[in-house]
């Protein structure tokens, strides 16, 4: 536990997960320390998730508006990532995390929040995601973080009521000769439907 992360283990089901909460200050500098304590985090072969406010982006794409991140904040923020062998979880629906707030041109947003994971938790849960809620109080977007997806085969459930056998009959294209045969057997007082049925029903 340091002034810019906690961690713990965490029970999901039978897995053990390795959570990493991070708050990162708003100055490089003091993000230096948060990315050297996470060398103290020993997950193992745990999954790791490392999720929370970063301050900081990893690329220029990742903002619209406002001013130019330094580069070198970018630098030591993936070097961070790679050193440690983390992967971006993949994110659905919007793209950005934060908004200062202000109205017309001097409007900004950028992707501060996200949820890094090592290659155990993405082995483990290859379909996790997360999304960005709507912002309500907060200059932030809340974080919600789907494990896994579950995906339920009904195949099993589902009792077949047509036989292989007769379902190659229905499947068949009728011949003519079906076709004129059905045709007659219609009754001539039927209702007559569509002008082009009740022609070919005479």
């Amino acid at each position: 536990m340091t002034n810019q992360s906690i961690s713990g283990i965490f029970r999901c089901g039978e897995e053990n997960l390795f959570i990493s909460f991070i708050y990162a200050k708003c100055n490089s500098i003091g993000r230096r320390d948060l990315w050297q304590s996470l060398e103290l985090v020993d997950p193992k072969d745990d999954p790791w998730l490392v999720v929370g406010d970063f301050n900081v982006i990893r690329e220029d794409s990742e903002r619209v508006g406002g001013h130019p991140q330094p580069i070198r904040a970018m630098e030591e923020f993936n070097n961070c990532i790679d050193h440690y062998g983390l992967l971006d979880m993949q994110v659905t629906g919007r793209r950005l995390s934060w908004c200062n707030g202000h109205e017309g041109h001097t409007r900004s947003w950028a992707r501060l929040d996200r949820a890094p994971i090592n290659i155990h938790y993405a082995n483990r849960f290859p379909s996790a995601c997360f999304e960005y809620l709507n912002r309500r109080t907060s200059d932030h977007c809340p974080m919600l973080i789907h494990v896994q997806k579950q995906e339920v085969d009904l195949t099993p459930l589902i009792q077949k009521s047509v036989s292989e056998e007769n379902n190659l009959v229905l499947v068949l294209a009728p011949t003519e000769t079906e076709v004129l045969a059905a045709m007659k057997s219609i009754p001539k007082e039927s209702s007559p439907g569509q002008g082009w049925f009740w022609f070919l029903s005479i």
